[in-house]
């Protein structure tokens, strides 16, 4: 699966949508990320996550959190974009650490989910998806997946 870079999908525990996607380039979030970069600090941010929330995917989820409270109340789990199309394919909900790292949810230093952003936003870590490798397979094509899509199921999908 490819797509295009960090966007936001949310979903309820059925997987249906809450609501549209954010796309990557939609700017709603880059106050709210640039206070985290200042109120976490710039040696912190730099070490574990090697770069700034600014206008990534966490600052997204967190303005979800702030504006759209109904909604971010029946989150069961954030995705990207392409996690979101192999969810679809296979009703498996995961990601990778590279789709983590896109979206600043990855902690480098300490090779986890960056749980010190997701606090200091007041993100519940539960709605992190599994996360599987980078390179192999992420999921399965289903059955349900075949019918909606025409690919064979079984077929593996990689990211």
């Amino acid at each position: 699966i490819s797509y295009q870079m960090h966007g936001l999908v949310v979903v309820d525990k059925g997987g249906n949508p809450l609501r549209n996607s954010i796309i990557w380039c939609d700017s709603r979030a880059v106050n709210i990320g640039n206070d985290a970069f200042k109120a976490i600090g710039e040696d912190k941010c730099a070490a574990h996550l090697l770069n700034s929330p600014a206008n990534f995917t966490a600052s997204k989820l967190k303005w979800v959190k702030d504006n759209e409270p109904d909604v971010y109340s029946k989150i069961h789990k954030f995705m990207l974009p392409g996690d979101y199309i192999a969810y679809k394919f296979s009703d498996t909900i995961n990601t990778t650490i590279s789709g983590l790292s896109e979206g600043m949810f990855w902690d480098f230093k300490n090779d986890t989910a960056a749980n010190f952003l997701l606090e200091h936003y007041g993100i519940n870590e539960a709605l992190v998806p599994d996360i599987v490798p980078t390179f192999g397979i992420q999921s399965i094509v289903d059955k349900k997946g075949e019918a909606e899509s025409g690919v064979a199921a079984g077929t593996p999908i990689y990211y």
